[in-house]
């Protein structure tokens, strides 16, 4: 029984290891397309849509339909 749960244990470790290594990116192929002034802080795309928390210009929402030119669509200042 011992050996059973072993081996199911290695057999989940190496197929964690084979997914993770299946799904990584290739840092080396990054570029900079734009930048949206300074201090991002975090970013999520939904679509063609990039929503952009920013520390000096709040929440701001990009068109990113067509890489090489970027469109403000809309910024959200939260209440001081």
């Amino acid at each position: 029984m011992r050996r059973m749960i072993f081996l199911l244990i290695w057999i989940l470790i190496v197929l964690l290891a084979f997914v993770s290594a299946t799904f990584a990116q290739d840092s080396l192929n990054v570029r900079r397309l734009a930048q949206l002034g300074a201090g991002g802080w975090d970013i999520g795309i939904s679509g063609d849509r990039a929503y952009v928390c920013q520390a000096q210009y709040g929440l701001t929402l990009v068109d990113i339909s067509q890489l090489d030119t970027l469109i403000y669509l809309a910024n959200f200042y939260p209440p001081c």
